[in-house]
């Protein structure tokens, strides 16, 4: 199992220049237009927190945040917990299983959580969830994803 952190320190630096990278590496992607925002990590829960601001562009027909936006999400904190802990390299989505329960709209904020399952030597596991800041105990969407562990590449 190879990791790039190994202290909560580390692991704040990590996000830190992750984030500070980010604008520079991705310029008008479809993650920096997502805006993910970093709101906490934690090494011994081997988890990361981001915040997405539901805008009017991330609506479907109905008003709610579109299954596409929410599935990106899921992907972007899952993906960047896989950077984190597969050597420190863009880890590739390998497949990834979402679950809809609610619905969220524009002028909210979702916040979503990933957890490190497993650090595998050719795949890493994790799940996460999302909740509606203003409404942490009801879920809206939750996720698992395996994600290729490049850096044994």
């Amino acid at each position: 199992m190879q990791t790039i952190v190994h202290s909560q320190e580390e692991m704040e630096q990590v996000m830190q220049d992750y984030f500070a990278q980010l604008p520079l590496r991705q310029i008008g992607s479809f993650n920096i237009m997502m805006a993910p925002e970093l709101r906490e990590c934690s090494y011994e829960e081997k988890s990361l927190t981001l915040a997405f601001h539901v805008q009017p562009w991330m609506v479907n027909p109905n008003g709610g945040m579109h299954g596409g936006i929410a599935g990106a999400a899921m992907d972007i904190v899952m993906g960047i917990l896989a950077f984190c802990y597969c050597g420190g390299v863009m880890s590739p989505t390998v497949s990834m299983t979402m679950d809809y329960l609610r619905t969220i709209s524009p002028g909210r904020t979702l916040i979503t959580k990933a957890y490190c399952s497993k650090v595998g030597k050719a795949f890493c596991r994790f799940t996460a969830s999302a909740w509606d800041e203003e409404k942490p105990g009801k879920l809206i969407f939750t996720s698992t994803g395996t994600y290729y562990n490049a850096s044994n590449s």
